[in-house]
């Protein structure tokens, strides 16, 4: 063999690498075609599962806030009933005083009170009470009398 052959012959080896690597390389990119079109279709997947959980959301909110209400006022109660079992012994102690309450009802005074109690008076004005002083008295204050 002389130098030439040998030299066709590296030729031809290494063209037969070079072809083999292509088709590794395309075989890998392949490969590389259906690991996109799998996650293309994993993301179809998760929007559609988007599309779900969002139209799932405002009847779970919904339902998580009356179960949420239902223990708040489960609670309430509780905590009412607490109160008021702890109130038992002054309710028993001021019990003959509401009884004397009920018979003071019907008298005109108590009525007063109570209506006294809860308005509200404002305090007196000093101009206002001059000047209505000097209307009843047809007289304006501080003027010299003829």
């Amino acid at each position: 063999m002389d130098a030439f052959e040998r030299g066709q012959r590296r030729d031809l080896e290494g063209g037969r690498l070079l072809g083999g690597l292509g088709s590794s390389i395309g075989r890998l990119g392949g490969i590389a075609g259906g690991i996109g079109q799998g996650f293309g279709g994993l993301g179809n997947v998760m929007g559609q599962l988007g599309q779900r959980y969002g139209g799932l959301t405002a009847g779970d909110l919904n339902a998580l806030y009356s179960a949420g209400t239902s223990r708040q006022n489960y609670n309430q109660a509780v905590l009412d009933a607490y109160r008021s079992n702890q109130m038992n012994p002054l309710k028993g102690a001021l019990m003959p005083l509401t009884l004397g309450q009920q018979f003071l009802k019907g008298t005109p005074s108590v009525g007063n009170v109570q209506q006294y109690t809860q308005t509200y008076q404002p305090s007196p004005n000093p101009f206002l009470q001059g000047l209505g002083l000097s209307f009843a008295y047809g007289q304006p204050q501080g003027q010299p009398q003829a």
